[in-house]
């Protein structure tokens, strides 16, 4: 009978799409530089994530930086990150998770913030 190996998690941190693609990326080449073979099931995730990532890649860690200095939860930020969100409304729904309101020069601050980086879907 096999025993199975448990792995615990000493960090764990929320990856948006965007973030994401650009581990998959690096592990593909990777891959590629060592059997010089590519995973199918990894180049059906990247392309997933390029399709579904409306942030680019190399500009992502620059928007989560900001939106951790508006102080929000590391959840919001990987939702509003892979959502985008356009208007405050919808802003507001992601941030249920918060479990606080937000002052509207807040959140139209942030709609601001990320209308710079998020690109049309």
């Amino acid at each position: 009978m096999s025993t199975l190996n448990k792995v615990k998690a000493e960090n764990i941190k929320f990856l948006s799409n965007p973030e994401t693609l650009q581990y998959i990326e690096k592990y593909i080449e990777r891959v590629k530089e060592e059997s010089a073979t590519t995973p199918s099931l990894a180049l059906k995730v990247q392309e997933y994530l390029r399709k579904f990532s409306h942030i680019p890649s190399d500009r992502a860690n620059e928007l989560r930086s900001k939106l951790e200095e508006l102080g929000l939860k590391e959840e919001s930020i990987v939702m509003i990150m892979n959502i985008c969100p356009g208007s405050i409304d919808e802003l507001a729904a992601i941030l249920q998770v918060e479990e606080k309101t937000f002052e509207r020069g807040l959140l139209e601050t942030i709609i601001n913030t990320i209308r710079d980086y998020c690109t049309e879907s």
